[in-house]
Order: C-alpha cells, then sequence, then structure tokens
C-alpha cells in the first residue's frame, strides 16, 4: 500500500478532473459535533479543568509567527487553519475553508471560506481580510526559521475577492502550498485582523496571544509551569469540547509526571515506554495515536558549506571529526536498535531505514532497506573498524559530545541518547555528554556554533517539513549536516505538480542522504499518551503532526 502524493490527494480532493482545469474542491464537511460539557450537553465532566503533562515547552513568546512547527505547537488550541486534518485517518478535511481550487493559471489558489466563524474574546467575524495580515506576520524579514523562507519564496500576494472567497496567487506552481497552509504543518494559524490592529504583534512580555478562531481561548500562562486555555463562550462550529477549561502542566521529570497522573493531578500524561506499562498496571489507560509519523533519530552538528552555490570553497570546519563519513557509519553501526527498541518502547517501536521516508511515503527505495544492515545496522567490530579506516585509534580516539535535550512528543530521548553513548563508548569513541538548554542550541546552530556535535531529534513532522528543517540548507541552517545537492532536489519537489517527476526527485534526494550517512536512523514510533479512564474516555488524535498532541477538543470526557 502506498500513501498517495501531493498530487493524487489533491486530484482527489479536486475530483476526476484535470489539476489545470480549476475544478473545486469540496470534500464533505465534518458534521459539527453536538454541544457537551455545557449544562444541556450529554456529558458533564468530573473536573472542569482537565490538565496534561508533558515536557516544559520552547515557547518563550505569543508571537507564534516568529517560530516554527516544533515551538509552536502548545498553542495550537485555539487556532484553525484553512484546510484541517482528521484526525482519524490524517486526511485534508475542511476547516475555515469549505472547498478550494487550482485557478486555470496553475499557480493560483482560491479558497470558499466558511461564514459566521467567531474569532475568541469578542474579535470580530472571520473573513478573507484576516488571511492578509496573518500571512504577513509569518513573512517579516528579520524571521528566519524554515517556514517564513517558504512563505516568502512562495506567495506573490493574497486577493480578497469578497468576506468569503479569497485567491493565494503564487510565484510557481508549488506541490507544498495546500499541505503547508494546512494543520499538518501548522505554520499559518489563522489570527484576527481587528485583533491585530488593535494590539500589534504579541511582542516580548505580552500577557496573550492574538485571538484565533479555535475552540478553546487563552486564559493565562505561568512560564516552566503551566499554559491554559478555556472553552470559548460561545457556540464553536465544531460544536463545544467535554471540558470547560485545558491546561499544558509542564513538568520535565517523566517520574514526575507518572506520580502526577497516578495522583489525580494531572488527566493525561505523555510518558516513555516503560512508564506506560506501569501506569496501564495502575489502572490508567494508554490511547494511541492514529497515523504513523512520530519518528526519532540522531542530526549530526559539524558539516556546513561555506558556500551554497560553490562546492570548491569547501566546508566551514573540515577538521570535524563528524566530516569523515566512515566515523558517522560507525557510529550508526555501533548502535544496538534492537536492544535499544526492547529496552526503551517495549518493542513496540519499528526500525528506520532513512530519517522522513517509509514504504508508504513518496520516493522510497526498497534498496536502502535491503542495504541497511550492511551499511547502518548494528555490528561492532565492522564499527571499530571504520574508525581505524578513519584513522581513529587507542592513541588517538574519535571524540565527540551529544546534546541531552527532551524532544518533541517523545519522552524518554535524553535516557536513550545515554544509552546510546554507552554504545559508542564500547568501540572506544569519547562521548561527552552536555546538559544543555533547547533554546541555546537553537541560538548556537544558526550561529554554526557546533562543530562535533550530535543531537537526539523526534517529530511527528511531514516528508517535506521534516527534510527542510533537519540538516537542510534550504530552511533553519545549523541543524544539521547540510547537503546542497539533495536540498535542491527536495526544493525542486515543490516546483512541480507532476506526480512521476515528485516521486523521482524525492527518490534521488534519498539516495544522497542514505549514502553519505547525512543522520542516524534510529525508530518509527508508537505514539502514546496514557490516560486517567475516570476522567477521560478517550482522545482521538493523528499523532503525525508536528508537535504530536493536537486536536485538543476531540478529548472526551468519561460520564
Amino acid at each position: 500500500m502506498r500513501v498517495m502524493s501531493f498530487r493524487s490527494r489533491l486530484l482527489a480532493l479536486l475530483a476526476p478532473l484535470t489539476l489545470l482545469a480549476g475544478v473545486a474542491c469540496s470534500a464533505s464537511q465534518p458534521p459539527a459535533a453536538a454541544p457537551a460539557g455545557t449544562a444541556d450537553g450529554p456529558v458533564k465532566p468530573k473536573v472542569n479543568r482537565v490538565v496534561f503533562a508533558t515536557e516544559p515547552s520552547r515557547l518563550d513568546t505569543y508571537d507564534v509567527y516568529a517560530m516554527s512547527g516544533p515551538d509552536l505547537w502548545p498553542m495550537r488550541a485555539m487556532y484553525e487553519y484553512l484546510i484541517g486534518v482528521n484526525p482519524d485517518d490524517g486526511k485534508f478535511r475542511p476547516e475555515l475553508a469549505t472547498a478550494w481550487k487550482v485557478e486555470p493559471d496553475g499557480k493560483s489558489i482560491r479558497f470558499q471560506l466558511r461564514k459566521d466563524v467567531q474569532f475568541q474574546k469578542g474579535a470580530g467575524t472571520f473573513t478573507a481580510k484576516d488571511l492578509t495580515p496573518t500571512w504577513q506576520a509569518r513573512i517579516r524579514e528579520e524571521i528566519q526559521n524554515s517556514p517564513s523562507i517558504y512563505w516568502r519564496r512562495v506567495v506573490e500576494s493574497i486577493e480578497t475577492v469578497n468576506d468569503n472567497e479569497a485567491v493565494y496567487h503564487l510565484k510557481r506552481p508549488d506541490g507544498n502550498f495546500l499541505n503547508s497552509i494546512s494543520e499538518q504543518r501548522g505554520i499559518m494559524e489563522v489570527f484576527s485582523k481587528a485583533d491585530f490592529d488593535k494590539n500589534g504583534l504579541p511582542v516580548a512580555g505580552a500577557k496573550e496571544p492574538l485571538a484565533g478562531t479555535g475552540q478553546y481561548q487563552f486564559q493565562a500562562a505561568a512560564a516552566g509551569s503551566y499554559l491554559r486555555f478555556e472553552r470559548v463562550p460561545f457556540q464553536h462550529w465544531k460544536g463545544a469540547p467535554d471540558f470547560p477549561e485545558f491546561e499544558w502542566r509542564w513538568m520535565k521529570e517523566a517520574s514526575t509526571r507518572m506520580a502526577a497522573l497516578l495522583a489525580g493531578e494531572v488527566h493525561l500524561a505523555n510518558l516513555p515506554q516503560d512508564l506506560l506499562a506501569t501506569a496501564e498496571k495502575q489502572s490508567m489507560k494508554v490511547t494511541p495515536g492514529k497515523v504513523l509519523g512520530l519518528r526519532t533519530f540522531m542530526s549530526f552538528y559539524c558539516c556546513y558549506p561555506n558556500d551554497l552555490n560553490d562546492a570548491s570553497k569547501g566546508w566551514m570546519f573540515p577538521d570535524s571529526p563528524l566530516m569523515n563519513p566512515l566515523a558517522r557509519q560507525a557510529l550508526s553501526k555501533a548502535i544496538d536498535r534492537a536492544a535499544l527498541n526492547k529496552a526503551f518502547f517495549g518493542g513496540k517501536a519499528t526500525n528506520m531505514v532513512l530519517n522522513h521516508y517509509l514504504p508508504i511515503r513518496d520516493g522510497w527505495n526498497p534498496d536502502w532497506e535491503k542495504r541497511f544492515q550492511d551499511q547502518y545496522g548494528y555490528d561492532q567490530a565492522k564499527a571499530k573498524q571504520l574508525l581505524t579506516d578513519a584513522g581513529f585509534t587507542t592513541a588517538n580516539p574519535m571524540k565527540t559530545s551529544i546534546f541531552l535535550v527532551p524532544a518533541s512528543g517523545y519522552a524518554g530521548a535524553q535516557d536513550l541518547a545515554e544509552a546510546i553513548a554507552a554504545n559508542w563508548k564500547a568501540i572506544g569513541v569519547q562521548v561527552d555528554l552536555q546538559q544543555i538548554d533547547p533554546a541555546t542550541i537553537s541560538t548556537g546552530s544558526r550561529q554554526f556554533k557546533y562543530t562535533n556535535n550530535v543531537i537526539i531529534n523526534s517529530t511527528s513532522s511531514d516528508q517535506s517539513t521534516g527534510a527542510t528543517n533537519y540538516g537542510s540548507t534550504s530552511g533553519i541552517r545549523g541543524s544539521g549536516y547540510e547537503m546542497v545537492p539533495a536540498d535542491k532536489l527536495a526544493n525542486d519537489v515543490g516546483n512541480t505538480l507532476d506526480e512521476a517527476k515528485q516521486t523521482e526527485l524525492w527518490r534521488q534526494a534519498g539516495d544522497l542522504w542514505f549514502n553519505n550517512f547525512q543522520a542516524i536512523p534510529l525508530f518509527w514510533l508508537p505514539t502514546e499518551v496514557a490516560v486517567n479512564p475516570k476522567i477521560v474516555a478517550g482522545y482521538t488524535f493523528p499523532g503525525s503532526i508536528t508537535g504530536t498532541w493536537t486536536h485538543l477538543g476531540s478529548i472526551k470526557a468519561a460520564p
């Protein structure tokens, strides 16, 4: 079975006619949920505020348009998108737009907008006029993250036809546009123009974010402690969520989250596999995401071209041991993935062959799977020989460091990193484990400060988002081993609407990443959350979206 590429999904949404014919897309609209948790609703929750405990967020501002998806996800509860994602299967569904179509010029997309959608806190009714300031906030020149770079590069202008119709005029046909504007990528949260005109963007120290159209609105926050939302006081078009209030509770230690869950202080908790099993034995319930997408891998902070347009100018740090492909290969072959899977994931994880790629994703090459054991698979003797071939000996050991940091959506990243360090020490690598603040890493990496470091990452991002955020020259630079030829191929995917060409480009880029050991592939992970069944009856979420914990309005109260 193969997941449809962008063009296939688009054609399925538009109708069985040619893409450039401009036929309207009008997928069936999700029925509005019946009001719940209200005086007239079918469920009266046992608590007023449902609390979800997870690792502290990197969120340090309410200006979501200065952040990328891995940072802004805590704010998703209060925002919506033109195109939503069905939590049951991860497919597109209408949200603030009820229909869309590609115009005859092949590079403009016309959206029909949902009527009578209210912004939070009296900030007006959603219309096409709200879309331009939302886009302009994202494309500010001082913002240099990959989403902002993308939106500056792709969109020429937004035409307001009337209150309920808008046309996005693109600079060129773009195969990633619908995915990028949708809830899947989560970087174009629609806010109120009226609120923006009154208060401006929420600069540092702002008390609250700009109003969105989500089922929850901002209530309060305490840095490093919690972020709290409340149900909107009007009838939302999707219906009311069961719980009047929702809170993110920031807890760094998994054991602390576990204790809080068992004590009834929190009602959902992001836990590593060993604690999930313990929670089940203590009458908690484990609820899985519906779509495979969460993954963990390691990126090399080392290898950056001096000139993106001239390979002859070489690399910034040519003496870094991680510049040697034999050393990168050795680090991968030293990792006992089977033992780690059993120890950290209860055997539930799936071995990753190449980051961002699966047999059901575009551009998959079956040859990678056949070659994986020889190229990447566990073999300590071969790993030691590779280090020797790379020039490292007992007298001159390879040295590197691992950043110990939390990873979005995956609770056990730091413990896993320490276990991998033990694997590396077993082949003679001297590993320095560094506790460091993620915000410090983000700043330092953009300045190319890190030259011989490895970091464990996790993401639920789609293929395009992942490829442009981890070790890419087209997104946030300094976040991994940068390969200009592969990046160019991945970028070219967005320049064509030809499905066969997109597939071939993804495959060619994948071949380069695979053959050059651009990163260390680890696991595709089960996306699971522990819930207290006395309070929470269920939680339906895809688990394949950046930030992992989305669709919070679907958390159901136990009767």
